[in-house]
Parts: structure tokens; sequence; C-alpha cells
């Protein structure tokens, strides 16, 4: 466990060593010309003098193991006025650009890097006068308060600010943004050799990822960044945001058994008696089972959202089989019942006996379903399969659920409850089929940002035929006229010389292929 606070290290059998490293960061921060010590007199007339705070972490490596100890100053933003910060927005990589870039790197035999910028935030010039004092027992002379030269964490504006930097630094360098967030970035050149080289990067606030078919192009890039900025060089790709990535020429393997073991542990799951499904079958939770607000219990509650939060972040990374399962039991965050909790739990024991799974990706993978219909797969090919569940539910709300795939893995998916109530099984199939489009529309711009353009259609697999029918544009009928939109959005993106995408039948292939 780490501390809560700086006064819970007092008492501790580890206390000497949490002291050091809050000295250590209260050091770092005074190098870096982080502040100045200006006299309180100076903070002009109805300026907030804001207080700071420490933040503990135990860094670990991808077994577990305890690397060091982490300490940081923050600043605490709740005192800020909002008007004042400017834009607080800072975007993070998204989880499908994570792994589009390692299924490319399985295909492309590209190696995978990872690299930290140390005190990422602390980089940014302050463009406001905030003032501050000192956290825990650190205290300063009489009189006297911190003048920000640069953001620290904890304000609002920071991350915008660090986001805003870093961009900056990459597009001068050469760099081209491939996607609308501004954190999935394309390098081309030229190896010594003359031949091309490549170089990927998708940055998650200050851990980087990039992917590189030569290594002398990424330690040139790695030597230009520490010039500008304290950096931390992971060597190959290991670890990345809590998940195992396993790499050798041709395949590239994402996993969470370290997470999924973790989770286990901390609600009391790791000696419980697995289970072969995350859900029962034709599963459809319920509020009728959700108690009275005057009788729900917090610490329920609170053990509730803890546990569906966690399983959530398993779920969004690697773990796409748990979908309609957390998708189920997060609807009833605010008050679940019994029968929410006890779903949750058969998640926990589906999760014990599969804690090893995760997502491979392989330059030798193929679809043999689309194969046997003459429907050939090439390498960095993305296909899809679309499907709903139509009113399964007892409030007659379908349930939508779509997988893109890529080298032989998931690249993104998604299980959720349709906004509105479809009064056609094919009204519920085309709204399947058309989110699962636009996902792959997106990915289809970016892979050809990256330069692996979609030379052929993104095939969807889907089992209805009037909802592919409508999607050719075969026919329109009477009872699809309040969905023409999505129809016609669908039929432009189904259609012309150059098709983005093209929906077939599931029959042709057999549902075991999907």
């Amino acid at each position: 466990s780490v501390p809560r606070s700086y006064f819970d290290i007092a008492g501790r059998i580890d206390a000497a060593a949490w002291y050091q490293a809050c000295a250590v960061e209260l050091t770092k921060l005074f190098d870096m010309c982080t502040f100045d010590i200006v006299d309180e007199d100076s903070v002009p007339s109805g300026t907030k003098v804001m207080d700071t705070c420490f933040s503990f972490k135990r860094k670990e490596d991808s077994e577990g193991n305890l690397k060091e100890l982490r300490c940081r100053i923050n600043a605490d933003g709740r005192q800020q006025d909002k008007g004042s910060c400017g834009d607080t927005f800072a975007p993070t990589s998204k989880f499908s650009c994570i792994r589009t870039i390692c299924s490319i790197a399985a295909q492309e035999r590209l190696t995978l890097y990872q690299f930290d910028i140390k005190g990422a935030f602390l980089m940014a010039p302050c463009k406001e006068d905030i003032y501050l004092n000192l956290p825990g027992r650190y205290r300063l002379p009489r009189g006297k308060v911190l003048k920000l030269r640069k953001y620290i964490y904890g304000l609002r504006q920071s991350a915008a600010q660090w986001h805003r930097l870093f961009a900056t630094w990459l597009k001068d360098y050469g760099f081209e943004n491939i996607d609308t967030d501004g954190v999935t970035w394309v390098k081309n050149g030229v190896k010594k050799d003359g031949q091309p080289s490549k170089l990927m990067l998708t940055v998650h606030v200050d851990d980087g990822l990039a992917a590189c078919n030569d290594p002398d192009t990424y330690q040139e890039f790695l030597d230009a960044l520490r010039k500008d900025f304290d950096l931390s060089d992971s060597g190959e790709l290991t670890w990345l945001l809590g998940c195992k990535v396993e790499q050798r020429p041709g395949r590239v393997r994402l996993h969470q058994e370290k997470y999924c073991n973790d989770v286990l542990k901390r609600f009391q799951h790791s000696d419980c008696k697995p289970i072969s499904t995350p859900c029962e079958p034709n599963m459809h939770l319920t509020d009728a089972d959700c108690p009275k607000l005057e009788d729900r219990d917090p610490e329920v509650v609170r053990n509730y959202q803890m546990l569906i939060g966690a399983l959530m972040y398993l779920t969004c990374f690697t773990r796409g089989d748990c979908s309609f399962a957390v998708n189920q039991c997060a609807r009833f965050m605010s008050n679940p019942g019994p029968s929410h909790v006890a779903a949750a739990r058969r998640i926990l024991r589906y999760l014990a006996g599969t804690r090893s799974l995760g997502l491979t990706y392989s330059s030798d993978s193929r679809d043999d379903g689309l194969t046997s219909v003459g429907k050939l797969t090439l390498p960095n090919q993305l296909t899809a399969s679309a499907d709903a569940d139509h009113a399964g539910g007892k409030d007659r709300r379908s349930i939508s659920g779509w997988a893109v795939m890529l080298n032989g893995a998931m690249v993104t998916w998604s299980s959720k409850r349709q906004p509105v109530t479809a009064i056609s099984s094919t009204e519920s199939e085309f709204y399947a089929v058309s989110q699962c489009a636009l996902d792959c529309v997106y990915l289809r711009r970016v892979m050809e940002l990256m330069g692996y353009a979609q030379s052929q259609p993104t095939w969807i697999a889907q089992d209805n035929a009037a909802c592919i029918y409508l999607a050719k544009g075969a026919g329109m009928y009477n009872r699809a006229k309040h969905i023409d939109t999505r129809i016609y959005r669908i039929r432009e993106l189904a259609s012309g010389d150059h098709p983005e995408v093209d929906v077939y039948k599931i029959a042709e292939i057999g549902r075991a292929h999907v």
C-alpha cells in the first residue's frame, strides 16, 4: 500500500524511503526552476495562494517487482478560478490507435519501443500568475510564498499546456499528425542505406509508444528528444499502461494477466472457482432489483463502482470478450442490487480462469471464412462483424455489438445498449452496422495516413438479409423510412467506384468463423 497523505507516512516501516522520495521531488522542482520564492506582499489583492500536497505511487515492472517509490507535488486545482484557466482539454492515446500500431508492427516486422518524459507537466512555461504554499511539513520563511515559473501537476491547465508544447516539438522535428486528437504521429525518412524509414508514435500523457523499422532512426529521435526534455528510455516495449507486451518478429501479443491478478486480489477472488463464461446466456439486467434510495448501502455502492471501474479498464484495453457483461453491470453504478453484484462477481470468476487471455497480432494470420467465399484478405486489411439483439431486454431496447479485426485480432470493439427503441430487427441490425462502419472509416483514415492505405473495401459480416439489401441500395421499404439518414450514409460508404465498406451475409461463411 502507499500513504494516502504526507502525514500518513509516520509510523510506517518504509517511512524513511517515502520521506526520501518527498525530498527528492522537492529538490527536483527547485533544480528545474519551477518556481521562485517571492514576498507574500507582492501577491495581487484578491489572488489566492493555493495549497499543495504530496501524492505517492509504487512503480512496478511487468512482474510486479518494485522499481521505485515515487512522490509528486500537486497543486490543489479545486482552488483555481475556472474562468482564468483557459483551455484545459488534453487528449490521450486511443486504445484503438495503440492496438493498430501493435498490429501493423507485427505485420511489417517493426520494433516497438517505449520512452517516458520525466516531469512532463513541469516543462511548459506558466503564463499566469499562480502562487503556492509548500506541502507537508515543509515551510518557507515567514512572509514568503512560491510563484510558479512552470506549470505543475494538479493545475487545471497543466495537461493542456504540456500537450501543446510536445505537439509543437514533434511538428518541428518533422512528424505529421494522423488523427484529430494530436496524439498519434508518423515520420517518414530515409535510412543510411537509402531505404525508406518509418517512425510511428503515439503519446499517452508522458508515456510514448514508438514503432520503427530502423534502430538508427529511433536513436536519432531519442537524442533530439533528450536535448529538450528529461527522458527515460525503456528500450523495447514490454509494459504499457498496465498491459504486458510480448513481441518477436512477425508477432505481437498483448495481455493483462498481472492486472487481472491484482483485480482478483483486490476484490478477494484470487482463489475463487473459475467459470467458463462471463455472464449467463441471454442475461439482461434491469432496475427491478435496485433497492430504494433510502435503503441502499453506501459501502456496497462504493465497492461496486470500484469493481466495475477496474473491469471497464480491462475491457477497453484487451478483453473485448467481457464487453457485454461489463456493459450490463455498468448501467447500475449508482444503485446496484443483489443481482447486479452477483453478475459482477461472475465476471471475476470468469477472469480467474482466463486471466492469461489477450490479443495476438501475427503476420501470417488469415481469415479462412472470407477466403472460402472468394474474399481474399490482404496483409493489414481491416475486416469487421456487426450484430444486434433485437428488443432482447425487458425495456425492449436492443444491444449492438461489433468488432473490427486487423492481422488476426481485434483492434476495436463495442457492445452497448442502443439509444432508441428499434421497431424491427432490420432497424436494430442497421444501427449496429452503421456504428461499425463509422469505426471502420476512422481506422481506414488512420491507416492511410500511416502509409498503409486499404486497397479493398472493409467487409462487414451481417446476418440480416433486409439490412444488407438496404445497405447496398437494393430497396427502400415503408417500415424503414424513419432510418433513412443512416441508410443513405451506409449506402454512400458502400457504393461508388471506390467503396469503403461492403456488407455481406454472414450465412455465406457460417457463424463459426466470426
